[in-house]
């Protein structure tokens, strides 16, 4: 063996799956669940947008009683506004009641079959991948599908609106004051800066918390599981040790993505706090 062997030696690991399963999960594997209720969708989002026009009724509400009724003490006027926006007010929270069914209903389907779906898509994986990963990373993951599965369904329809109903608002910004509303586009590269800053750190952070999380809910799991070797062996205080210098990482990693959270949050509510001193100052200079 000494004559025939070259020094070199190679380590192989065996990957759960293959990269063609690996490729395959992915955000499209949420969409056919999705797309089959697209019409449901589509009705809560339009009564969305629906409610969104109403949310511009009570400034112009406001505007009409400054403008008019005050300067020109219009009681009648007043009466009359006051009627319309209360019917308004009551229109708005029966349609808002109803989305607001509608789309726990359909996203209580949506759950159900999202989560059949991944129990099927589980059990038919084949038996080297649950042999090259702990029980607690299989749990773990999971639990993180639950939270991509509420994000499709809750979050993302409504990032989707805000996004398509700011067109409305820079529109009646740009009908009152096309001054005004260039302040607040000149700040959209300030927010698109500060993503770009953070948006990889955090990924990042987010990883290597998900990591340690899974490595905490892999070794609570297994000890779990094995708790009958565990005290056979007398090793309690090793698995406590272990464990306490797992969850303090998985602490101090959390933290520190909070940490970074919390800056992008304060500085996005930052600029938008400069934005509305901006807009007050030059606004109050062209009247």
């Amino acid at each position: 063996m000494q004559a025939r062997w070259t020094g070199q030696l190679l380590l192989i690991r065996s990957e759960a799956g293959t990269p063609g399963e690996s490729s395959s999960f992915d955000f499209t594997w949420f969409i056919p669940a999705i797309v089959k209720y697209r019409k449901l969708l589509g009705e809560v989002m339009l009564v969305s947008f629906v409610l969104q026009i109403f949310s511009l009724i009570t400034p112009l509400f406001f505007q009409v009683v400054m403008d008019k009724v005050l300067v020109h003490h219009g009681l009648t006027t007043l009466d009359v506004i006051a009627v319309g926006l209360a019917g308004v007010m009551l229109f708005e929270s029966a349609l808002s009641g109803l989305r607001t069914y509608v789309f726990a209903h359909t996203a209580s389907r949506i759950d159900v079959e999202l989560g059949s779906k991944l129990f099927r898509h589980l059990i038919t994986l084949p038996l080297s991948y649950f042999q090259a990963r702990r029980v607690g990373d299989s749990v773990a993951r999971v639990r993180e599908l639950e939270n991509i599965r509420n994000f499709l369904t809750g979050n993302a329809i409504t990032l989707l609106l805000d996004v398509l109903f700011s067109v409305v608002f820079i529109a009646v910004m740009f009908y009152y004051s096309g001054w005004l509303t260039l302040i607040v586009l000149l700040s959209l590269p300030l927010y698109i800066l500060v993503s770009v800053l953070i948006t990889p750190v955090l990924r990042k952070r987010l990883n290597d918390s998900f990591a340690r999380g899974a490595e905490n809910q892999a070794f609570l799991v297994e000890t779990v599981n094995g708790i009958d070797t565990l005290k056979s062996m007398a090793v309690e205080p090793q698995a406590i040790r272990k464990w306490d210098n797992q969850l303090a990482g998985y602490v101090a990693a959390g933290f520190k993505t909070q940490n970074l959270s919390t800056i992008a949050n304060e500085s996005v509510s930052l600029i938008g706090k400069l934005v509305t001193v901006a807009t007050l100052w030059f606004g109050a200079r062209l009247v």
